[in-house]
């Protein structure tokens, strides 16, 4: 129980000194991508939920991270469409986004704010170099 609390303890100020408030009609929204889906609730209703838990460092959601954009950002060669894994993946730096409206918190998590890049190896099959 100890060992909980003290995690819990270091994602707070971990959350605390990488927080940025926002209205939810703030144009800035529009660069930032929030660890966020759709579930279902017991009663069938769809509802956004976080993907992470509460008491999560951003060590472990860059990891978490890099790991989505591998997954969801496949990369086949150039030439001769053979899946590639990336050699490196670079993240913006994570932030604990709060959208707030008339003062009380609507949506909160982990977030980033511009683009990812990924860096991958030459084609084993055929030695193609592939585009950063």
């Amino acid at each position: 129980m100890t060992a909980r609390r003290d995690r819990e303890a270091v994602a707070n100020v971990e959350k605390t000194s990488r927080r940025r408030r926002l209205s939810p009609d703030s144009p800035e929204l529009e660069k930032i991508w929030l660890f966020l889906g759709v579930g279902r609730s017991s009663a069938g209703v769809e509802q956004i939920v976080r993907r992470y838990p509460d008491a999560v460092l951003p060590d472990e959601i860059n990891r978490a991270a890099k790991a989505e954009v591998c997954a969801r950002r496949a990369w086949d060669c150039l030439r001769c469409r053979e899946p590639l894994t990336p050699n490196r993946v670079e993240l913006p730096e994570p932030f604990y986004l709060e959208i707030v409206d008339k003062g009380k918190p609507i949506l909160e998590g982990w977030a980033y704010e511009g683009e990812f890049r990924q860096e991958f190896p030459e084609c084993p099959k055929c030695g193609a170099k592939q585009p950063y």
